[in-house]
């Protein structure tokens, strides 16, 4: 699927998403409207780097490599940060591209 919960299966619908979720969410989105599994990795490095978590690596370098993501700021990707809902749209926006 493309949304799941989180480690303790919550799916926690009042929350704020992440953007390093919103990474995820969009590339599993991608993967569906596309019927693909296999996508590029963008190879940056960002300063915050170490605070994306694990799981997320791989969906932020898809999202980027996509050019559905980009960093913010100066050089960074704010993983654990809130996606702010004008973000979100142009997020989904260029999905639909």
């Amino acid at each position: 699927g493309i949304m799941n919960g989180d480690t303790d299966g919550n799916f926690r619908p009042n929350d704020p998403i992440t953007r390093e979720e919103m990474a995820k969410v969009i590339v599993q989105a991608h993967k569906y409207k596309n019927n693909t599994t296999e996508l590029a990795q963008a190879g940056v490095r960002f300063n915050d780097n170490d605070d994306i978590s694990g799981w997320a690596q791989e969906y932020v370098q898809n999202a980027v490599a996509l050019g559905l993501m980009n960093g913010i700021g100066e050089g960074n990707f704010a993983p654990k940060a809130n996606s702010t809902r004008a973000q979100g749209a142009v997020v989904i926006y260029r999905l639909t591209k």
